[in-house]
């Protein structure tokens, strides 16, 4: 939009509320929005679109796999912070 000099929307409280339906419900969703994603595959580069999105489908599979979703979830996820 900077670059192409568009002017932003009004304001609104709900920014998102048209569009709840198109947004990914899921990683696997997501990765995929973001591999045709022209624009941000153009700004960070296929190499590390490609590099995150392996990174991403490897989680998708160890939760799959994981027998206990929340134990993994705190394993994987909680254990960062």
């Amino acid at each position: 939009g900077i670059a192409r000099k568009l002017a932003a929307p009004p304001a609104c409280e709900t920014p998102y509320a048209a569009k709840a339906d198109k947004l990914p419900a899921s990683l696997a969703d997501a990765l995929q929005a973001l591999q045709a994603d022209t624009a941000l595959c153009s700004a960070f580069g296929q190499p590390f679109i490609d590099y995150f999105s392996q990174i991403k489908r490897q989680e998708i599979a160890r939760y799959e796999a994981a027998q206990d979703k929340v134990d993994w979830q705190r394993r994987e996820v909680f254990s960062r912070y």
